[in-house]
This record gives structure tokens, C-alpha cells and sequence, in this order.
């Protein structure tokens, strides 16, 4: 019923720890439930520690060559086997117990954490400062309302999961805004969920790279949901 997809990049010292709890809230639902890490070029220890993790019951991996979050995502629900997909980022910023405030039985839906309508811990104010001017640049550029695009927490339901995915261009992290218009686009009822985020020190995600990448992408993707 229900696909976890957790794309790692450089997470050798947290990524263990990560597949135990997601174990752990998996045996305690009550429907069938997959874990699937996605490696996106780790140069580390991570698919060695993958490798080991995959003899697990219910936890698999699989390695996506093309550098970026929307890659290995997009590559995570190609191999899923169901039609309700959950992200998570791999450090669990947004833990999964999160996703205890999804209704899990409702279709057609995206649900996106909103760490604006929740809380938001230990996180570096100068990224706080990049993340809040994104976000109104964003909503800017491509007229919508939503007030945290960016958070890794994300949720979709549809029978049309591949399809929507499979459109999706955008391989590093504007992902996010791609699935948001290829979900609005195909009329998904769009949710922002408050979600507890935790800022972890070992973060993978670099910000000024973020920056530096997503200003071409920006204008592909408006010249993408505009002609």
C-alpha cells in the first residue's frame, strides 16, 4: 500500500539509524509498507551500508547515477510497487511519525509539510533567511500560495504516480515545485501539512549549491507550465 522513498547522498553516519526507525513505525501499521533508499553518487560508505540494511525484511535500494534529489526520487518511484508514495529526507528532519497525520486512505491527493504551520528547530538563521526568500520568489514567479515548498517531507496518492513523475524534469531540488504543477495541473488536491522539523548539523544539502543551481532551473520550469 504504501512506498517510503529516503534518497541518500553522503549519509554513512546516519543512515543506519535511519532504516531502524523507519522499520520500527513499519511494523507498527497495520498495512503493507516498503522502504526503498535510493543512493544518488555517495562517495562514502553509504551503499556498503545499504547493502548490509537490504537483507532486512521490507527494506531495499536501489543507485541513481544522475547527480540531484528530483533524479534519485523520480528513479525511487519507478521501482515502488505502490501508488501511495512517502519522502523523507534521510537525516529524518521531518521524522515519520509525521505521517501519522496523513490520511493514508484518501486518493488523488499531495500533501506537502509546511515547517511555516509547524515548528521548526536548530535551524542556521542564514538558512532560514535563503529559505524564506525562496519561497517568496517562488510564489512569485509561479502565482501559488503555499508557504514551504522546499521542506523533504512530501506525500501523493494517485493512481497517475508514475505518469506524474515521469514528467517531471527538474533532477535537483526544484523538484519540488515541478511535482507541485505537474500535481495541480492534473487537478490533485494540494495539502500543506504543519510538520516538526529538526535541523540536523550532518545535513547533506548545500545551500549556496542549492542557489547557485535553481535559478536556470527556475526559468525552465516557468517556460515549461507556461507555453
Amino acid at each position: 500500500m504504501l512506498t517510503i522513498l529516503i534518497p541518500c547522498y553522503n549519509e554513512e553516519s546516519i543512515i543506519e539509524n535511519t532504516a531502524h526507525v523507519l522499520l520500527e513505525w513499519t511494523l507498527k501499521q497495520k498495512f503493507q509498507t516498503e522502504i526503498i533508499f535510493i543512493n544518488n553518487n555517495s562517495n562514502d560508505k553509504t551503499a556498503e551500508i545499504l547493502t548490509k540494511l537490504e537483507t532486512k525484511n521490507g527494506i531495499s535500494f536501489t543507485t541513481e547515477s544522475i547527480q540531484g534529489k528530483g533524479a534519485a526520487i523520480k528513479k525511487g518511484v519507478q521501482e515502488s510497487n505502490f501508488e501511495k508514495i512517502l519522502i523523507l529526507d534521510a537525516d529524518l528532519s521531518a521524522n515519520i511519525t509525521e505521517s501519522n497525520k496523513i490520511d493514508f486512505f484518501e486518493d488523488e491527493v499531495l500533501v506537502l509539510g509546511s515547517r511555516v504551520l509547524g515548528s521548526e528547530e536548530n535551524t542556521p538563521f542564514f538558512r532560514i533567511i535563503v529559505g524564506t526568500f525562496f519561497n517568496f520568489v517562488i510564489r512569485q514567479v509561479f502565482k501559488f500560495d503555499y508557504l514551504d515548498t522546499q521542506c523533504g517531507f512530501k506525500y501523493i496518492s494517485s493512481e497517475r504516480v508514475k505518469h506524474i513523475f515521469k514528467n517531471i524534469t527538474s533532477q535537483g531540488f526544484l523538484y519540488d515545485i515541478d511535482l507541485i504543477l505537474q500535481s495541480k495541473n492534473l487537478n490533485l488536491k494540494i495539502i500543506e501539512q504543519p510538520v516538526d522539523y529538526k535541523f540536523h548539523t550532518d545535513s547533506s544539502v548545500s545551500v549556496i549549491y542549492n542557489l547557485y543551481g535553481v535559478i536556470k532551473d527556475i526559468y525552465k520550469l516557468r517556460k515549461k507550465y507556461t507555453t
